[in-house]
């Protein structure tokens, strides 16, 4: 799932459809997620898991090989 923090929707709509992104979005206008997880910048990243545990969090760009081997070790 993909949050966007403080983006306008038409911006946010644009960006989903300039990347082609296949995942869900939404629109974090008060901060409200942003502070729940302990936003610190973008781009922000947050794997859950199965428990709703927060079982990392990383500030700055993650290839996709690095979230994928977090989120396989979580299913295992």
């Amino acid at each position: 799932v993909g949050i966007f923090v403080k983006d306008k929707e038409s911006d946010v709509q644009k960006f989903v459809k300039t990347y082609g992104l296949t995942f869900p979005v939404g629109l974090d206008d008060g901060m409200k997620i942003a502070n729940a997880y302990k936003f610190v910048g973008t781009p922000f990243t947050v794997v859950i898991s199965k428990k709703g545990e927060i079982t990392d969090r990383r500030t700055g760009p993650q290839s996709e090989k690095a979230v994928r081997e977090k989120i396989e070790n979580l299913l295992k």
